[in-house]
């Protein structure tokens, strides 16, 4: 072979290898979005971030309800608590569509009530000049007997019923409404955080 032949085939490889380890090079680094060369590898990543609101119409109520009863005993303010409760699930019912679950009992207790005793009256004598009361307990009692009182958590499955269910349970005696409130069903909130 010929000495020139030989070195241009060397240089020819050479060439070659000089290439090839450029290619290679270029290869470890990915093309951005037209504005230069990004270290990486071949995949492209895109991460979206995003905020914002979601809303629902209520479709059902949230009602707490105290509900009381008052006896000479204990046993008879239980009775009488319990005619009432009576009154107020049968008039419930079909608000509730039969769904008696809906009703949670949340507080429970029976006692004698509170009774007002002041321990000065408000007759004043003087002593030297100061004028202080003079103590004469005085006992004053509403109710000489006992309460039973029960407190209730009830969900109205319909918002639209709730004047109507207010009005029922109005004409039922010893029934107090502590507050109502609209609220999301189970249904509507899944959907919302979906």
């Amino acid at each position: 072979m010929d000495e020139k032949f030989v070195f241009y085939l060397i240089i020819f490889f050479a060439v070659l290898v000089f290439i090839a380890l450029i290619a290679l090079s270029l290869g470890a680094y990915r093309f951005g979005n037209g504005t230069g060369i990004n270290p990486g590898g071949a995949t492209s990543v895109i991460t979206l971030s995003a905020t914002g609101t979601a809303s629902s119409r209520p479709t059902q109520a949230q009602v707490s309800i105290t509900i009381n009863g008052t006896g000479a005993t204990t046993a008879s303010a239980v009775q009488n608590i319990s005619t009432t409760l009576n009154m107020f699930n049968s008039t419930v019912y079909k608000f509730l569509n039969g769904n008696m679950s809906l009703i949670e009992t949340t507080y429970y207790s029976v006692y004698k009530p509170y009774q007002y005793c002041p321990i000065y009256s408000t007759n004043a004598t003087s002593s030297g000049g100061i004028a202080y009361p003079v103590p004469v307990p005085k006992c004053v009692s509403n109710n000489p007997g006992y309460t039973a009182a029960e407190d209730l958590s009830l969900t109205l499955p319909n918002i639209n019923n709730a004047s109507s269910f207010l009005g029922a349970i109005a004409a039922i005696p010893n029934i107090y409404v502590g507050s109502v409130s609209p609220s999301l069903s189970s249904n509507q909130t899944a959907s919302l955080r979906a």
